[in-house]
């Protein structure tokens, strides 16, 4: 506190001078919290944007590598429609149905089309003992490995 003085002397009453409050600290924790809650939903909306675009899950890339369950399925698929006899057949399913089932639940597409290759070889087994019915499991597992064959593109 001060006196200022006026034109006759000090003035009776003492001014103060108000001081300003100390700066208050701010929290960064709610805006890092709205950054990464942002974020996120963003890596979200594009990842359903990709599973949309059909980019998500698979692909082409997947049969790229070469140990990938999708590269080894494909193998198999070109190579029962060669098979000569009915067991080289059913192995060569047997086999795929094993490695479909190493394939991780985002690869929709390519399970499904394990699944009817899998479906098939249910079919033959269920029908096995009846020659009357069996006749169409055989071809109805070969088709089921063209129809595989053809996504893999070979």
């Amino acid at each position: 506190m001060y006196q200022e003085m006026g034109p006759q002397g000090p003035l009776q009453q003492p001014v103060s001078i108000p001081q300003s409050a100390p700066p208050r600290r701010i929290s960064a924790w709610p805006a890092i919290l709205i950054t990464f809650a942002i974020c996120l939903s963003l890596v979200f909306f594009l990842s359903f944007l990709s599973l949309l675009s059909g980019g998500g899950g698979g692909g082409d890339d997947v049969r790229q590598d070469s140990g990938s369950p999708v590269t080894r399925m494909c193998q198999i698929a070109a190579t029962a429609q060669q098979s000569q006899t009915e067991s080289e057949l059913v192995g060569y399913a047997e086999d795929f149905r094993q490695l479909a089932q190493q394939l991780p639940a985002e690869d929709v597409v390519w399970l499904y089309q394990g699944e009817q290759v899998g479906a098939a070889l249910d079919g033959y087994f269920y029908f096995k003992g009846d020659p009357e019915l069996s006749s169409g499991s055989l071809p109805a597992l070969m088709g089921a490995f063209q129809n595989f064959s053809a996504m893999c593109g070979s």
